[in-house]
This record gives C-alpha cells, sequence and structure tokens, in this order.
C-alpha cells in the first residue's frame, strides 16, 4: 500500500500534496571481482500522485488521510551480484600513490551492499517492536512527521504496510533541517490538541546521526520553550552506527523530562571500526579529513539498493571513482580525468 498524505496549511487557500514515493553489526569479506556490468538500479514505489490528478486511485480512511489503492511493489534492481566493480575497484586502488593502496583496498574488500529485501526484512522488525510499544499504552494516537523527496518519506510508506493502529495516525511535514517545516506547524497552531503526544521519525539508516539528532532536539526545545507537554519520540531507524546511535541518545538525556526512544535492528560497522589504525591514518591523509571522531566514527561501508551514502556518510571518492593525491587534492590535471565506475549508479526512488 502506497500512502500519500495530504497535508493541509493552517494558511488561508495553501493545500499542500504530500507524495510518499517508492520503501548486529554488518561486515564484509568480499574480494575483488572481474565483473563489467554496470547496469544501473533503479527501485519504485508506485506513481506519486498529486491532489489534482488520479483522485479515482485514492481513498481516505476515517482521519482524512489519503490512501492509494493497492499496486505492485516489483522491484527492478539490474546490477551484478557482487557489492562492487572488482575490476573498476582494481583500476581505481591503482590509480594512487602505492603508499596509499593497502588502505583503499581494505576499503574495497570491507564495503558492503545492502539488498533491497535484507532492507525491508529489517524495516519489518523495527516497526513490529514499534508496534508492539503501541500495545502497552492507552493512548495509540501518533504523528509521523516526513518530508517530501527524502529518505524519511519513502521509508515511511513502506513501514505503512505493516503499521498497526493506523487510523491513530496522522502525518506532519517534516523540514529540511532542524525540524523546520514541524515547527512552524507548532507556531500557528495555539496548542498542542492537533497534534498526538507520541512523534515518529522514519530514515533508513543513520551513519554520523546529525540530522536525526537535530530534527530530535529542535522538537523537543520548541515544546520547552512554549512550555508544552513534552511528545514522545521515537527514532524508528533500521540500520546505524554506534555514533548515531550515541548522538541522538544524547539529546533525549539532556533533560530528565524528554522522553526518547531509538528503535534500530542492526548496529553498522563504521570506518574507524572496519579498518585498521594504519589505513585510517592513511585515508586521513590522502583525503584531508579532520581530527574530528565523526570523520571516521559516523561514516560506514555499506550503501543500498535504493541510494548511495552521501559524502558525509560514506567514503565519496570511493563512491564517485575518483583519484587523489593526497592531503585532499584531486587529479585534475592528467590529460584526461579518469572516473572510475566501481558501484552501479542508483537513482533514488524518492527523488523521482
Amino acid at each position: 500500500m502506497s500512502l500519500t498524505a495530504h497535508l493541509i496549511q493552517d494558511l488561508p487557500c495553501r493545500m499542500y500534496s504530500l507524495s510518499i514515493d517508492s520503501a548486529s553489526s554488518l561486515s564484509s569479506d568480499c574480494t575483488f571481482t572481474s565483473s563489467t556490468d554496470s547496469s544501473d538500479c533503479h527501485i519504485s514505489r508506485g506513481k506519486a500522485l498529486s491532489f489534482d490528478s488520479a483522485m479515482d486511485n485514492v481513498v481516505f480512511n476515517r482521519l482524512g488521510i489519503a490512501l492509494t489503492k493497492p499496486h505492485s511493489k516489483e522491484i527492478n534492481a539490474q546490477f551484478h551480484s557482487e557489492s562492487i566493480n572488482g575490476a573498476q575497484a582494481s583500476e581505481w586502488v591503482h590509480a594512487h600513490h602505492e603508499y596509499y593502496q593497502p588502505a583503499l583496498t581494505e576499503v574495497v574488500n570491507k564495503v558492503k551492499r545492502i539488498r533491497h529485501r535484507e532492507f525491508i526484512g529489517e524495516l519489518k522488525k523495527v516497526v513490529e517492536q514499534f508496534n508492539e510499544k503501541l500495545e502497552t499504552v492507552e493512548n495509540k494516537s501518533y504523528t509521523i512527521l516526513v518530508q517530501p523527496h527524502k529518505s524519511n518519506q519513502w521509508v515511511a510508506d513502506w513501514a505503512v504496510d505493516d503499521l498497526n493502529h493506523l487510523n491513530h495516525a496522522e502525518f506532519k511535514e517534516l523540514g529540511e533541517k532542524h525540524a523546520s517545516s514541524f515547527i512552524a506547524f507548532l507556531d500557528r497552531i495555539k496548542n498542542t490538541e492537533r497534534v498526538a503526544q507520541r512523534i515518529v521519525l522514519f530514515d533508513d539508516c543513520s551513519y554520523s546521526g546529525t540530522q536525526l539528532s537535530e530534527h530530535v532536539k529542535a522538537i523537543f526545545t520548541k515544546y520547552e520553550a512554549e512550555h508544552r507537554a513534552n511528545p514522545t519520540i521515537h527514532v524508528i531507524v533500521p540500520f546505524i552506527t554506534d555514533y548515531a546511535f550515541e548522538l541522538i541518545k544524547k539529546v533525549g538525556e539532556e533533560k530528565k523530562h524528554r522522553k526518547l526512544e531509538i528503535i534500530y535492528s542492526k548496529k553498522i560497522i563504521s570506518v574507524e571500526q572496519a579498518l585498521s589504525k594504519e589505513h585510517i591514518l592513511k585515508l586521513k591523509e590522502l583525503y584531508n579529513w579532520s581530527a574530528e571522531p565523526i570523520e571516521t566514527q559516523g561514516r560506514g561501508l555499506i550503501y543500498f539498493d535504493h541510494k548511495i551514502p552521501n559524502g558525509m556518510s560514506f567514503i565519496k571518492p570511493f563512491a564517485e571513482g575518483h583519484v587523489y593525491l593526497g592531503h585532499g587534492i584531486h587529479v585534475l590535471d592528467k590529460p584526461v580525468k579518469k572516473i572510475f565506475k566501481i558501484l552501479p549508479s542508483i537513482n533514488p526512488p524518492y527523488k523521482l
């Protein structure tokens, strides 16, 4: 079931259609493989609906949330079975100075791809944990905060299939940073009667935890500044690093009355946990990373069928196939700058 939530702003004549498109530790011992398949990967979650079109495909629950009729969930992921293109990865490693090659080889051997079926399996586990929590409380109302064309929107769409008490749920727009859209919504209402005291934030994976911790802190801070009763916030994320978990948890522990629950299924290995200390030092020198813990503890070595993480969460030069000379200096002065096709081209479905 794909979900499209129509969010009505409390401003005259403005209605937003929020289309939710398509929804233990990890390590890898993979080695170089000689595959030349560089097919693109595309995962979809059904066609998004606008407010003014295709309304014959929409039904509404009793809370007025628009739900599309059932449709196919077929996934079209077309690339080779290994995590990387081994031939291209080998060329990429050897395009660097030999001093850095052992460290880069370890990076290649530790990268792991999370297939869509595995991701959905772990998502179902965390949703079930949230369902179990709801069964223990009398008030089962909750507000899910999502942002159009972001991964949290897409994850929430997949989660809807397994969420219980959906008739007690409502969807609100989250905002790009610091829960800005939700904070603006709170500014427009005089009390919290229209907002459930249980707030849910979804995402697929948290590497550094920066965005989720900022959202959580902004919401708590807003409620506290206006002397509202603090909500219970559930961060639901199948995959998470130790660094992200601790950063988000710290926000909940800053004040006694804050109620925060982080629901996850698997801890993922960070760069710092996966690589030798010697190789980490070489990567820091190669890419000119700072001494801040987030550089290595907040970066992981996994990517998904539905996305390759950004440069703050993954090793960007590896993902993009770029070669560096050291100290963050990119190879630009060759006759033709070669880009190595190590990973498949993935178009995140929530950005289509």
